[in-house]
């Protein structure tokens, strides 16, 4: 009995602590167990407005329970992009600067040279641009002429060729007789050297030998005499080349004239003029030696000569027409 009482007594104090440990947890259960104009909310007694209608109300529905709305839908973010990186102007190509111009120093030539005249120029020379500086000694650079396929002679050349006499006319005074006299066809040879004093003078002598006969005539009688004809003295050409090959100008001789009969009598000597019209054409050119081929063509005058004839002293004058023709090598 006594342990009933004892189990009784603890089951009470136990009941009696929960009421109490609910009572503290909660304020209210319901409605009721609030006072004045209060309601049991979430066991809280709290005030409502008047006219709220409450759980114990007829027709009431409780508040819904609050649900948090689903989060608006969000694109995802793209996965992540390396950006490009920047364009870059490659750099330009190098360049490899050129060289400060350096002009060549002017042409020197070598001390004391004296270019020789009439020497043609060495192969490639190139004409100096105007305005060459002058030459160590002192005078202006002349340079030489512009080598063509022929040149002209340029210091000396002589000459070796054939005379042809085609008529002859004169007349002699001896002994108080004056006959004609006329000269028949005569041939010979002529030689004759020049130097060039420039290319249009050149300046020589020479040297003719003819064999012919003279007839005189007096009183409707006529004689025939065989004679040698020798003449010497100074030359002149003077002229111009027409053309690469031909150079045509003028020849004049002056000599002395011996007129020498091949059968007995003496010689007679006077003096001769021989002017002519002379033309060259150069054939070969060997670099510096020529040769050429020459024609002449004038009077031979022989305006005075003396002699005797059959121990008499006399006087004559006598003009042939000749023909001169050959060959001539220089250089």
């Amino acid at each position: 009995m006594r342990l009933t009482m004892r189990a009784i007594l603890g089951w009470g104090a136990f009941a009696a602590l929960m009421l109490v440990g609910l009572d503290a947890a909660a304020q209210c259960l319901k409605d009721t167990d609030c006072k004045l104009n209060r309601v049991c909310l979430e066991g809280r007694c709290v005030e409502v407005a008047p006219g709220t209608p409450t759980r114990t109300a007829p027709g009431y529905q409780p508040a819904p329970v609050y649900q948090q709305p689903a989060p608006a839908y969000q694109q995802p973010a793209p996965a992540y992009q390396q950006p490009a990186p920047a364009y870059q102007q490659p750099a330009p190509v190098y360049q490899q600067p050129a060289p400060a111009y350096q002009p060549a120093p002017a042409y020197q030539p070598a001390p004391g040279y004296q270019p020789a005249p009439g020497y043609p120029p060495a192969p490639g020379y190139q004409q100096p641009a105007p305005g060459y500086p002058p030459t160590a000694y002192g005078a202006p650079y002349a340079a030489p002429a512009p080598a063509g396929p022929l040149q002209w002679y340029q210091t000396f050349y002589g000459n070796l060729g054939g005379i042809f006499g085609f008529h002859g006319w004169g007349g002699m005074s001896y002994g108080g007789e004056n006959p004609s006299v006329s000269g028949q066809f005569k041939g010979g040879i002529s030689m004759s050297g020049y130097a060039v004093l420039t290319p249009n003078i050149h300046l020589g002598g020479y040297f003719d030998y003819t064999g012919g006969h003279l007839k005189s005539t007096l009183y409707g009688y006529s004689s025939s005499t065989d004679y040698d004809h020798y003449s010497f003295g100074i030359s002149l050409k003077a002229g111009q080349r027409m053309a690469e090959r031909i150079w045509l100008g003028f020849v004049g001789d002056l000599g002395l004239y011996a007129l020498d009969p091949t059968v007995g009598g003496s010689t007679w000597y006077g003096v001769e003029i021989s002017p002519r019209i002379h033309v060259d054409v150069l054939a070969f050119d060997f670099g510096v030696p020529k040769m050429s081929f020459f024609a002449s063509l004038g009077p031979s005058v022989v305006p005075y000569v003396a002699g005797s004839t059959e121990g008499t002293d006399g006087s004559g004058y006598i003009i042939y027409i000749q023909m001169y023709m050959g060959v001539t090598f220089g250089f």
